[in-house]
Order: C-alpha cells, then sequence, then structure tokens
C-alpha cells in the first residue's frame, strides 16, 4: 500500500479547508475589513469561517515548508 508523506497530506487538508470556507466567506459577505476583527471569534459564524480559512492556509504554508525540508 502507497503510504503519502505528511506534508502531502497537511497541504492537502489546508486545500479543503480552504474549498469549503472561500465559498462561505462569500456567502455571509465577509469583507476584507471584517475578517480581522471577526478573526478567532467564535461565538459567530463569520468568526468561525475566518478561523477556517486562516487555519487552512496556515496549513497550507506548513506543508509547503515541510516538502522543503523534506526534499532538500
Amino acid at each position: 500500500m502507497l503510504k503519502v508523506p505528511l506534508y502531502k497530506r497537511i497541504f492537502v487538508f489546508g486545500f479543503v479547508l480552504l474549498l469549503v470556507s472561500f465559498p462561505l466567506l462569500i456567502i455571509l459577505n465577509i469583507t476584507s475589513q471584517d475578517f480581522s476583527s471577526h478573526l478567532f471569534s467564535f461565538y459567530t459564524d463569520k468568526g468561525v469561517v475566518c478561523t477556517l480559512f486562516s487555519v487552512g492556509a496556515l496549513f497550507i504554508c506548513i506543508g509547503l515548508i515541510l516538502r522543503r525540508f523534506t526534499k532538500a
């Protein structure tokens, strides 16, 4: 059975979080000015969506960084 490297799994998980949360950002009408004010406030829907989006972007960056260290 093929074992997928950790950096690929982290990258794909972050990409899935971005794919799920980006349409929700549009549906909830969250602008770039509102994004930072709702970030890490878990008691509203907008806060949860903004947090999911930023965590997805963070996982993508971590996956890319880990790829650099494992390929070198």
